[in-house]
C-alpha cells in the first residue's frame, strides 16, 4: 500500500508511465518483478472464470428453481380460472424469473513464502544458547572482556557447523539469552551548551595565533591504569550482573605527560602510585608544573645555543613555550591574594579578608552582607601553576 501511494503521489505533476502501459504501472505501484505480474494477473483471470462458472451454474439452478416455483402458481391460476369461468379459456402467464448479479472483485491468492522475504529466520537449540552462554561466562571466568566477535570466534573453532556466522546475528541473540550490552559509567557533558560552544571559539582562536607566533606549544593530559581495568561498554548477565571485571583492590597508578609536535616529552612524564598520602592533587602538579617548565625553558636554551650560539640570548629570551592543559579541580587552585572568602569562614576572618584588599567594611554588617560585597569586589583570578610557570616564561592555556 506505501508503495501505491508514494506512486500516485509522484504522478501529481503528470504520468510517470503511460497509461497504456498497463503492466509497467502495475510492477512500478506495487515494487513487484514482471512475474509476478503476469502470475498475479493470471491469477485473476483463474479467479475470474471460476466465479463466472459458479455464477452460471447459481443462476441455472435459480432459474430452474424458478420455472417449477411459476408453473405450480399457472397450475393453481388456471384451476381457479376454469372453476370461476368455465367456458374462458386460460392463456399461458409466464414472469420473467427474479436473478441476481454480485460484482467480482478479485483476490490475490497469498503467497507461498513464509513471513518475510530472504534467507529463512535462524533456530538455535538449547543445546546451541547454552553454547553461548558457556563461552561469556568462561571468558568472564578467565578474566577476559567477551566482546562479540572474540564469542563468536569462540564458537566457531569449537562448533564450525553452528549456524550463527555473523557478528550482528549473535549480538541479536545475546540480547534474547538475556546479555545486556551498556556502558559502565555515564558521564553526560553539555557540549551543545552556549558557554562551551563559546569556550571552545576562543580555544581555537588562540591556538591559531600561538602558531602563527611561532610558541612551542605542549598538550598536557592525565589519565590513571587500574591494576584491574576494565572497558567503557562490556555484556552483563541480567540475571546475576556478572561481567565486570574490575576490583576496588589492586594498585592504581597515576600518569601526567605532555605531547608536543614531535610526540610525548619523555623527560616531564610522572608516573606514580597512588595511596592515602601521594595523589595527584594540587600540590603535586604544581610541584611538577615547575619542574616541568624549568626543563621545557633549559632544554629549549641548549637547543638554541647549539643551533644559532652569537644569538642564543636573543633567541632563548623571545623564544615563547605554552603548555595546555584541561580544568581539572587541581589545576585550577587560585593564588591566597586572589582566593575568594569561603562561606564557611567567621565574620571576623571576612573583615581580614576585606581589609587586606583595601574594600570598606561597613558598620553593623552581618555575615551575609560581608559575603556579598567580597563576591562583588573579587580581584582578577590568578592560578598558582600560572605563576609557578611564568617565572620560566611558559605559558599556560586552557
Amino acid at each position: 500500500m506505501f508503495n501505491v501511494i508514494q506512486f500516485v503521489v509522484r504522478e501529481k505533476s503528470g504520468c510517470l508511465i503511460p497509461l497504456n502501459n498497463v503492466n509497467d504501472r502495475i510492477k512500478a505501484m506495487l515494487g513487484i518483478s514482471m512475474t509476478s505480474v503476469e502470475r498475479l494477473k493470471r491469477e485473476i483471470r483463474e479467479q475470474e472464470r471460476e466465479i463466472l462458472e459458479t455464477e452460471n451454474e447459481r443462476i441455472a439452478i435459480q432459474k430452474k428453481r424458478d420455472q417449477e416455483k411459476q408453473d405450480k402458481e399457472n397450475s393453481a391460476f388456471r384451476a381457479t380460472l376454469r372453476l370461476r369461468h368455465p367456458r374462458t379459456r386460460s392463456s399461458s402467464i409466464s414472469t420473467a424469473p427474479y436473478t441476481t448479479t454480485r460484482i467480482f472483485v478479485p483476490v490475490a491468492k497469498p503467497s507461498n513464502k513464509s513471513g518475510h522475504v530472504g534467507p529463512s529466520p535462524i533456530v538455535l537449540t538449547d543445546d546451541q544458547k547454552e553454547n553461548i552462554r558457556y563461552h561469556v561466562h568462561l571468558m568472564l571466568a578467565e578474566r577476559v572482556y567477551p566482546t562479540t566477535y572474540k564469542i563468536l570466534t569462540r564458537i566457531l573453532y569449537d562448533d564450525p557447523d553452528f549456524p550463527i556466522g555473523s557478528v550482528p546475528v549473535l549480538w541479536r541473540w545475546m540480547k534474547k539469552l538475556g546479555f545486556s550490552y551498556k556502558k559502565t559509567a555515564k558521564v553526560i557533558v553539555p557540549l551543545d551548551s552556549l558557554f562551551y560552544m563559546a569556550a571552545r571559539a576562543r580555544y581555537f582562536a588562540k591556538i591559531n595565533e600561538l602558531r602563527n607566533n611561532g610558541t612551542l606549544i605542549f598538550w598536557h593530559d592525565e589519565t590513571w591504569c587500574n591494576q584491574n581495568e576494565e572497558k567503557t561498554f562490556i555484556w552483563t548477565d541480567k540475571d546475576t550482573g556478572s561481567g565486570r571485571l574490575r576490583q576496588n583492590s589492586g594498585k592504581r597508578l597515576a600518569i601526567s605527560a605532555l605531547m608536543g609536535q614531535s610526540g610525548f616529552h619523555a623527560s616531564s612524564i610522572d608516573i606514580f602510585e597512588c595511596n592515602e598520602d601521594h595523589n595527584m592533587n594540587s600540590t603535586h602538579f604544581l610541584t611538577w608544573i615547575d619542574r616541568t617548565a624549568s626543563l621545557l625553558r633549559k632544554e629549549l636554551s641548549k637547543i638554541c645555543f647549539l643551533l644559532f650560539p652569537p644569538l642564543s640570548l636573543i633567541l632563548e629570551k623571545d623564544a615563547k613555550i605554552v603548555l595546555v592543559i584541561d580544568n581539572a579541580t587541581w589545576h585550577n587552585r587560585l593564588t591566597q591574594d586572589t582566593a575568594p572568602p569561603k562561606r564557611s569562614w567567621r565574620k571576623e576572618a571576612i573583615i581580614q579578608w576585606l581589609n587586606r584588599h583595601n574594600i570598606v567594611v561597613p558598620v553593623k554588617a552581618v555575615k551575609a552582607e560581608l559575603l556579598e560585597i567580597a563576591f562583588n569586589n573579587l580581584p582578577e583570578k590568578k592560578y598558582e601553576i600560572d605563576e609557578a610557570a611564568k617565572k620560566y616564561n611558559v605559558g599556560i592555556l586552557r
